[in-house]
């Protein structure tokens, strides 16, 4: 933003201290929105006033009508968090400037300064947390770092709102470029970018020389970044100055903040000195130098938004991949685990099925859960054990759930406290949910899991803080600081005599309304108050003649005129310096209290986390209560074991949910021996990418410690779920429906292993048929080599001669009954293949007008006979025979089938018309099938 640039064309000397004073601030925030306090109002100057006035529909004014007048716009201060949020919402980043000395106690201008920066990824608040969506999911910030080829890279991650921190060292595909010998080795293998991203409404002009550059290189920490969502990306110089890295980092159309290391510290000492250690090694970071900058990196931007109060961040975790199951993008997106493909949300999705959670800790575990399946059989049965313990025991499972909803966020909650940005009203839901705990330990004696045992080991009530907060908070305190009424009565002896002597002064003043009107004889005589005046006598002008000699006239109104009296005056002094006593008491105490907090923020968050688990534990035992789930066996293969994959009486989750009619259950079983490779067709529409979705979401939900919707379920560990399911044009990046699908496909083929799970549905429908047929034949024999459990939807039949070919493929079938014309869905996958596609029956199913469906029945006759005399159709003119009339009626006619001419032996024609010399061996079976076909019908 170019703020300072609409002041320029004003002469100094007509500047006033207070725009100079907003003009040094803006000049150190330059790319912030500056909320510049001015009474009860915050104004927005320049440029910023634009940008306000534009996304929050305000009006744009100006103090002057000149030609130079500087733009404003205003909001009041008691509204400001919902403007705020609006604009970081919207990715914008906000500096609340606010008045920090008393304006009665100033000399001269008061002094201000800005006290936060809020962006999208340092959000706390939950107003603000709610405009980014993150109200059940972490607010992740992250931050990148890189090495001089610009093929490995360090990337954070921080939550401020909850204090998680993690970190970790990305290696990425090496480019061409980088490859190359150089007789520069510190050379930037990147074309350079002089724009960046510094508002939402930036954009990049320079595209790499490579267009594939974005796609490779960074492939792998582009994954990343879609896996954790973060609302704002720190990015330093050397990968601002990188071309292709910003059109990868445009087409997640994620925020880009561009940051650099501030002060003379190396990385390491940065992190040494924040946890206060010798050594990194504790945190498993000790060789990771890239993992050192960017956690150096997000700690010197927190410091600098929140000025320095990073204290709960207290715990620095290491992003180790070999963890849990790897998901790229395009699984995550096609079994829409976190966001509906429809419209983004999170209605239709695993997760909204899932979250039983009571908690905000709870629901952001479980998404976290969701999108990363462990790899450990002794950690997913330690997850199942505790489901199990409170899925056999309603009333405990029930208790547990009750108590639960009653306690807020307490992650949240701490957070903010540490922060300094948390009210009094926070403290109370602190102590509520402290007081919830010894009756949710009570609850949870007599539990025996594991997992549940680890939750009760980590559950610290801190009674002394519960007393505390208990003794010193009011049960219904403000929402602002400075209103007054936070603490409780009795708490503070000097605060109570501050209060009394307040109270001695407001009776006084409500028992001199009724004196004085005894006394004057004025009965409508009134006693008020207001900001401007303080307090004094309103007298009607009727009964001005009998208004006392000792009252000062001190305002007039339309029908009334105001008095004081020295009394009057005396009282007020005493009643408003006593108010001003009581906030600079209470905020004392506020702060005291406070304190006493963030000295417990660490047994807290520990208790926080904890509460996390359980919390999905007992959401996970709900749904499988409700929904008549199994646990299903985790199997951990020995190296060339029978890896198995065996669902019995399987459902799809959110389906099954969601569908008006009986899910209709299915058993899908898969080995590495006789399994591999399971072929389904069947027509559009009857069920197989449900089914196709069902068992990898039932793998998934496993791996996460679910219990599964299926009678039984045996599952062998599975590393990665692969799927390549719908594509559609990616316009960000000029790639079609084919290239996504093959882009998506490669991955698949060049990352499973005998360990995972394929999901492919109609692979190559994005071309020409014998074009997609070939690609799809090839596809599924690669990956019979390989190894994955491989589910291949199809509507290219040929496929199905791949079980006499391949010993691991088998194929199947949607059931469909055929009621003369027309067709009813089975839903049932049983075993066999077909050579029907029932297209023009679905289309009548779909509502197509009868006339088009009529049109089309004849015309796949045409082609198919055109078909039998070995004419492509596809290729050939045999249109040019086909032609139509019109009826009386207006209407289209039958075809008319005079100038079609069909030979009498349709196979000798072929075989005589057949060049054997140039057909291909694919060509071949694909013509021996016709043939055989047409000789059987004839």
């Amino acid at each position: 933003m170019q703020a300072e640039a609409t002041l320029a064309t004003t002469e100094p000397k007509k500047i006033t201290p207070m725009m100079r004073q907003w003009q040094g601030i803006k000049a150190q925030h330059p790319d912030t929105i500056l909320l510049f306090r001015m009474g009860d109002f915050y104004e927005v100057f320049g440029e910023d006033a634009q940008i306000v006035a534009r996304e929050c529909e305000i009006t744009l004014t100006s103090r002057d009508k000149s030609t130079n007048a500087t733009q404003m716009a205003g909001v009041p201060y008691h509204a400001a968090e919902r403007y705020i949020a609006h604009l970081v919402g919207k990715g914008y980043r906000c500096a609340i400037c606010d008045q920090v000395e008393d304006p009665k106690l100033a000399r001269g201008l008061v002094k201000r300064e800005v006290v936060r920066v809020l962006s999208p990824g340092t959000l706390l608040e939950d107003s603000y947390l709610s405009s980014v969506g993150a109200s059940k999911s972490n607010n992740f910030l992250a931050a990148l770092s890189c090495d001089k080829t610009l093929t490995h890279f360090g990337l954070s991650l921080v939550d401020v709102s909850t204090g998680e921190f993690l970190t970790g060292e990305i290696s990425g595909q090496k480019s061409v470029v980088s490859e190359q010998k150089s007789s520069d080795a510190n050379s930037s293998a990147c074309a350079p970018v002089q724009s960046s991203i510094v508002n939402p409404q930036s954009s990049i002009d320079q595209t790499p020389q490579n267009a594939d550059e974005s796609s490779t290189r960074f492939a792998a920490i582009r994954e990343e970044l879609l896996r954790f969502a973060p609302s704002e990306i720190l990015v330093p110089q050397a990968l601002r100055e990188c071309a292709a890295f910003w059109q990868m980092l445009q087409s997640l159309e994620m925020r880009a903040t561009p940051f650099d290391a501030h002060g003379f510290d190396s990385s390491r000492q940065k992190l040494l000195n924040h946890f206060r250690t010798m050594s990194l090694r504790g945190f498993g970071i000790e060789e990771m130098p890239l993992a050192q900058d960017a956690a150096a990196l997000v700690l010197d931007y927190l410091r600098e938004t929140h000025l320095g109060s990073v204290g709960h961040i207290r715990r620095l975790g290491v992003l180790a991949q070999n963890e849990w199951m790897l998901l790229d993008n395009a699984t995550r997106r096609n079994l829409e685990l976190v966001q509906s493909l429809r419209d983004g949300s999170s209605k239709g999705t695993l997760f909204n099925l899932l979250d039983e959670t009571r908690t905000g800790a709870g629901a952001r575990l479980l998404r976290k859960w969701i999108l990363q399946p462990l790899l450990s059989k002794s950690r997913i049965e330690n997850r199942q054990d505790a489901v199990t313990e409170l899925l056999a025991d309603t009333l405990l499972r029930g208790d547990v759930r009750d108590l639960l909803k009653q306690i807020s966020d307490i992650e949240r909650l701490v957070s903010r406290a540490v922060t300094g940005q948390g009210n009094a009203r926070d403290l109370v839901a602190l102590r509520n949910a402290l007081q919830t705990l010894p009756a949710l330990q009570t609850a949870l004696t007599s539990t025996r899991s594991r997992a549940i045992e680890t939750v009760k080991s980590h559950l610290q009530p801190a009674p002394e803080l519960t007393q505390l907060l208990s003794e010193a908070i009011a049960d219904e305190p403000p929402a602002i600081l400075t209103d007054g009424g936070m603490i409780r009565a009795g708490y503070d002896s000097e605060l109570e005599e501050i209060r009394t002597a307040a109270r001695a002064g407001k009776t006084w003043v409500a028992q001199l309304e009724e004196s004085e009107r005894v006394r004057t004889g004025i009965k409508n005589l009134k006693v008020g108050f207001n900001n401007v005046f303080g307090y004094y006598i309103e007298i009607s002008k009727a009964n001005s003649a009998s208004v006392p000699p000792e009252y000062t006239r001190k305002q007039t109104t339309a029908n009334a005129e105001r008095y004081i009296t020295d009394d009057l005056k005396k009282q007020e002094v005493v009643i408003l310096g006593a108010q001003d006593r009581i906030n600079e008491r209470e905020r004392a105490l506020f702060e005291i209290v406070r304190v006493q907090v963030v000295e417990c923020a660490s047994p807290l968050l520990d208790t926080a986390r904890a509460l996390a688990h359980l919390d999905v534990y007992a959401g996970f035992a709900e749904v499988a209560s409700r929904r008549d789930y199994a646990r299903p066996e985790v199997v951990e293969d020995a190296e060339n074991a029978n890896r198995v994959l065996d669902i019995r009486g399987g459902r799809h989750p959110v389906v099954e949910v969601a569908s008006r009619e009986a899910f209709v259950p299915n058993d899908c079983v898969m080995d590495s021996e006789t399994q591999q490779v399971l072929i389904i067709t069947g027509p559009n529409a009857s069920g197989k990418s449900t089914f196709l979705r069902q068992v990898a979401l039932i793998a998934l939900m496993a791996q996460i410690g679910s219990f599964v919707p299926a009678k039984s379920a045996r599952i062998s560990l599975l590393d990665r779920i692969f799927t390549r399911v719908g594509a559609q044009d990616d316009l960000a990046t000029g790639q079609s429906t084919f290239t996504v699908e093959m882009n998506e496909t490669a991955n698949i083929l060049n990352n499973a292993t005998p360990q995972s799970l394929v999901i492919l549905d109609e692979v190559g429908r994005g071309t020409s048929t014998y074009d997609g047929l070939s690609i799809a034949w090839a596809v599924a024999e690669f990956l019979h080599e390989r190894g994955p459990k491989t589910l291949f939807a199809t509507h290219y039949h040929h496929l199905n001669e791949l079980e006499e070919k391949l010993p691991r493929a088998k194929n199947y079938r949607i059931a469909v009954k055929e009621d003369g014309e027309h067709i009813i869905f089975l839903r049932r996958i049983i075993r066999g293949g077909t050579d029907k596609s029932f297209g023009i029956q679905v289309a009548r199913l779909a509502g197509l007008p009868e006339s088009v469906v009529s049109r089309s029945k004849e015309l796949l006759e045409i082609f198919s006979r055109e078909k039998l005399r070995g004419v492509d159709v596809e290729t050939s003119s045999v249109t040019t025979n086909i032609t139509s009339s019109t009826r009386r009626d207006g209407a289209h006619s039958l075809f008319d089938e005079a100038n079609v001419v069909v030979e009498t032996h349709p196979v000798v024609e072929s075989l005589k018309t057949l060049d054997v010399d140039n057909l291909t061996p694919m060509e071949a079976i694909l013509k021996l099938q016709e043939l055989r076909k047409a000789a059987l019908q004839n």
